[in-house]
């Protein structure tokens, strides 16, 4: 792996040249006729770490992993009316950029010294402490309980710094860390063997983590486990469901979030009418300044500024989340939701922090007004069938309400529903509520990228609920 000094020093010198490079390039472009153009360089290091460990009567030796990598490239996208891109390879150098346009020929240039870093940025975190956070972790979770079976632990530290330059004369640079931990424990019981997770995140490097992480994502995890150990199966049906505060809001990015992105709206006609599409006590925002953001930063991935996003107030939609390709398709202002996953991706409109704003009613309040349904506590992965306009989302834990009181715990089962009017069936708005920064990830069009969704707790209407 490229030693970190080196890495900033080399990310220095092409980011240096690249703010010459790129203005000659795009207004060559612009020369040719593409209204809008920019360029954009990417390195990016990552780390990961994973601990496996099993116990069969006694622990067997841990099997660890540390794995580093290096992804640096350059892209440039210009767009006229239907738009076009260029790309490059992983070993492209800033002298791509005349090759890949076409429009500047080839002048011969003298070496470029590297130059004495000038912007602050953090360096990639080293393999000891990334080790010693696996091992401390790990040491934690099999004190908590003898009925440990296995446990895997997984780290993964990525430090992106990127460089976009646009005709519209915007030059930003940009430094976005993120570190995710997470455990799995088995544990086993007297029915066979239960499984709980629990995951943690930083917007930094591992050791911004705060020293009782590990004692916490491990005591989480083995306490989930030992909940779901007593989990009962609910028969399939139709019941109101109560969504948990926080990560809850993963319902929400799955069944309207999308829709609300310019390039899914306009593929499947959704109009933005003065008919609501939610209640009046509903009111959708998607904000790439939350200060809790996973996805957080000052501009998008083509230099548009970002900022707050009211996408429907009191039940009416008023917005898109554009990216500058179909804001110029819509003749509306881009929303600063331009995101690609690496150099490699073409800007996309996609979500990045996605909340509802809190209600009135308190959380205990909507669970007792339930006489037969389920209290979701964590949401696990999202399937939209756009075919049938349709969504399901797995339920990792939850727990049965029964005449207005959580009596046991459900697991593994299915909340499936129409996305029309999926909004309509939030019947109440508590007033609490929070964005979950733990976890978060969004695959649309084959590129991942780190998104934050945070609700207040919800009462659904009936929804229909299956076993796994």
């Amino acid at each position: 792996m490229v030693g970190a000094a080196e890495g900033i020093a080399a990310f220095e010198a092409s980011r240096q040249r690249l703010e010459v490079v790129f203005p000659e390039v795009l207004a060559s472009l612009q020369q040719d006729g593409a209204h809008y153009a920019d360029g954009f360089y990417e390195r990016s290091l990552l780390q990961y770490g994973r601990w496996v460990q099993h116990a069969h009567g006694r622990l067997s030796p841990a099997v660890v992993h540390i794995r580093s990598a290096l992804v640096e490239g350059l892209a440039l996208h210009a767009h006229r009316r239907e738009g076009h891109w260029f790309g490059a390879t992983s070993d492209a150098t800033p002298d791509a950029a005349y090759r890949l346009a076409g429009r500047l020929p080839l002048t011969e240039e003298p070496a470029v010294a590297v130059p004495v870093p000038t912007v602050p940025v953090p360096t990639a975190a080293p393999e000891a402490p990334l080790r010693a956070l696996l091992e401390r972790t790990a040491d934690l979770a099999f004190s908590l309980s003898d009925q440990i079976a296995s446990l895997r632990i997984d780290v993964q530290s990525r430090l992106r710094q990127t460089l976009v330059v646009n005709t519209d004369g915007v030059a930003v640079l940009s430094t976005q860390p993120l570190t995710e931990l997470r455990v799995e424990v088995d544990v086993r019981g007297a029915h066979g063997r239960t499984a709980g997770t629990a995951q943690r995140a930083v917007v930094g490097l591992a050791e911004a983590f705060d020293e009782d992480v590990p004692a916490r994502i491990a005591r989480d995890a083995v306490a989930q486990a030992q909940r779901l150990r007593d989990a009962r199966p609910l028969t399939a049906g139709s019941y109101p469901i109560v969504l948990a505060a926080g990560w809850g809001g993963a319902w929400l990015h799955e069944v309207v979030g999308h829709h609300l992105e310019a390039d899914v709206a306009l593929a499947h006609t959704t109009a933005m009418s003065t008919n609501p599409i939610a209640p009046t006590y509903i009111t959708l925002l998607d904000d790439g300044t939350h200060p809790d953001g996973r996805a957080s930063a000052s501009h998008d991935d083509e230099g548009t500024a970002t900022g707050e996003t009211t996408l429907i107030r009191e039940g009416q939609c008023l917005q898109w989340l554009t990216d500058r390709t179909h804001a110029d398709r819509l003749a509306m202002l881009p929303t600063g939701n331009g995101r690609r996953a690496s150099y490699a991706h073409p800007p996309l409109p996609r979500m990045t922090n996605l909340y509802l704003a809190p209600g009135t009613d308190r959380p205990d309040a909507l669970v007792h007004t339930v006489r037969d349904g389920l209290l979701v506590h964590e949401l696990g992965r999202g399937v939209v069938d756009m075919a049938t306009q349709t969504y399901r989302m797995h339920v990792r834990e939850g727990s049965r309400i029964e005449q207005g009181r959580r009596t046991h715990a459900v697991r593994d089962v299915w909340l499936e529903g129409p996305i029309d009017g999926a909004l309509f069936s939030i019947r109440g708005v508590a007033n609490d509520g929070f964005l979950d920064r733990h976890r978060g990830r969004c695959v649309k069009h084959g590129q991942q990228v780190p998104i934050s969704c945070g609700t207040p707790t919800l009462l659904l209407s009936t929804l229909r609920v299956s076993p796994s």
